[in-house]
């Protein structure tokens, strides 16, 4: 009778020690799932501020480009492209030789170093009849320029563009 009290006794040191082994892998393993679930949230909380960063400098950038397009709708130009800008010149500020023309002013924000492109449809009322089209000179940054659109045909009243692009 002894004998059965010390291998109960035995028997339950054994299962203690393996309960407290069971035990112990189980608090490291919510250990490790908390110390993932903060790196998750930690990386989440990342994600995020660079999401409102990013928005906050579109804003910002949106901001600027607005500003930028009313002060240069304000001097009659039009947007060709973010930092491009067209508007045709007062007939006074040109004269055209044998053929009908138009002149078209160009501002750039940006540099074009092979130039702008301008192209127009020559219109004859609502219908478009043919295109003209100029290259201007290589442009710097901020700077100006301006070309002279001329029809050929013999008919057709008037110009539209229809493309105004940096060239590269």
């Amino acid at each position: 009778m002894i004998l059965i009290p010390g291998l109960l006794l035995g028997g339950s040191i054994g299962f203690n020690q393996y309960t407290a082994s069971r035990v112990a892998t189980a608090q490291s393993d919510v250990d490790q799932a908390q110390v993932a679930a903060h790196q998750r949230s930690a990386k989440a909380a990342a994600s995020l501020q660079a999401r409102q960063a990013a928005n906050a400098a579109a804003a910002t950038a949106s901001a600027a480009q607005k500003s930028q397009d009313d002060a240069m709708t304000d001097q009659g130009y039009s947007p060709a492209s973010k930092d491009l800008y067209f508007r045709f010149a007062p007939d006074k500020n040109f004269t055209c030789g044998s053929v009908p023309c138009a002149a078209v002013y160009i501002y750039t924000f940006a540099a074009c170093a092979s130039g702008v492109y301008i192209a127009a449809s020559i219109m004859d009322g609502s219908s478009s009849v043919g295109f003209t089209n100029k290259i201007t000179g290589a442009l710097s940054a901020a700077s100006d320029a301006s070309a002279m659109l001329e029809n050929y045909l013999g008919y057709g009243t008037s110009f539209k563009i229809t493309d105004v692009h940096c060239m590269g």
